[in-house]
């Protein structure tokens, strides 16, 4: 059996809801906007790997990040580059920690 690394979460909506849950309700589709934005900036940097190195990921990590990739359809954005742009920048969030350990 495959674990799901994302389950979809379906939100109830209230028979009797009011005009305040409706702004609240645009709010958060902005904020939720505004998350994927900044997630696309972050992490989607296509861009060419000159020297690289293997490395072994599960499978299941592996179609997840595929699925994502082949879905943005975006040039030279590939699995090892999305991989090394996520590594990047957990690197440069934890550099004090790493350092520590080091």
């Amino acid at each position: 059996m495959k674990r799901r690394f994302f389950s979809k979460c379906k939100k109830k909506e209230s028979a009797n809801a009011t005009s305040s849950d409706i702004v609240l309700d645009l709010s958060e589709e902005e904020t939720k906007k505004k998350k994927h934005r900044e997630y696309l900036d972050d992490f989607i940097q296509p861009r060419v790997l000159k020297q690289r190195q293997s490395v072994y990921i599960s499978q299941d990590v592996h179609e997840f990040i595929s699925k994502i990739v082949n879905k943005l359809g975006v040039r030279n954005m590939t699995v090892g580059v999305f991989i090394d742009t996520v590594m990047m920048q957990h690197i440069k969030d934890h550099a004090d920690e790493l350092r520590a350990i080091y």
